[in-house]
């Protein structure tokens, strides 16, 4: 939201610093009157017009067999330094197609499941939320891309992914995705 006040310059110093990994950001600037901060290093496009977030996001990932991973960041979060090498090394360590980082308690948090549990580094759930950070791993990219133009903001899609992962029916139950299969301590 490049009229509103945002993170986005943070977050995209940080995932540029990561060590280990090959970071290529693409940002799109939503501009409603087009006026922000829409000159940012890695903006690919300007947007004036209201657009669903996932129709955006299909437009920024159309390349996406080019890459081993996707993460997916919005432009309200604040991130630690090397929060790629981090997200990345548990989400191969663990062996997650699909993860997120947990939230912390002082950010927004719409289902508990998502958040910060003190001891572990990781817990295998069959649910990620939509945002504030994605990552998808490309042999999941296969299933969960494109968003379509269904997708609209992504409301929903955190009871969609796992499903279509596990090629199961259409969606989880809320009990099936809010269980815990296993915790990394």
């Amino acid at each position: 939201m490049a009229d509103r006040p945002n993170t986005a310059a943070h977050v995209m110093y940080e995932l540029a610093t990561s060590k280990w990994h090959n970071v290529v950001q693409r940002w799109i600037a939503l501009a409603p009157d087009g006026r922000g901060r829409c000159g940012l290093s890695v903006t690919e496009k300007v947007v004036t017009k209201a657009t669903p977030k996932f129709v955006l996001l299909d437009q920024l990932t159309a390349d996406e067999a080019e890459f081993d991973w996707l993460m997916l960041c919005d432009d309200d979060v604040e991130v630690g330094p090397d929060i790629v090498d981090n997200v990345i090394g548990l989400s191969n360590e663990f062996d997650f197609a699909l993860s997120q980082p947990a939230r912390t308690a002082d950010g927004f948090i719409d289902h508990p499941i998502v958040q910060v549990m003190p001891g572990l580094l990781g817990c295998r759930i069959r649910f990620v939320e939509i945002g504030s950070i994605v990552c998808i791993r490309r042999d999941a990219m296969a299933l969960l891309l494109p968003f379509g133009e269904t997708g609209g903001m992504g409301w929903g899609l955190n009871f969609v992914w796992p499903s279509k992962t596990l090629a199961r029916y259409p969606h989880l139950t809320l009990e099936e995705a809010f269980t815990v299969i296993k915790a990394y301590a």
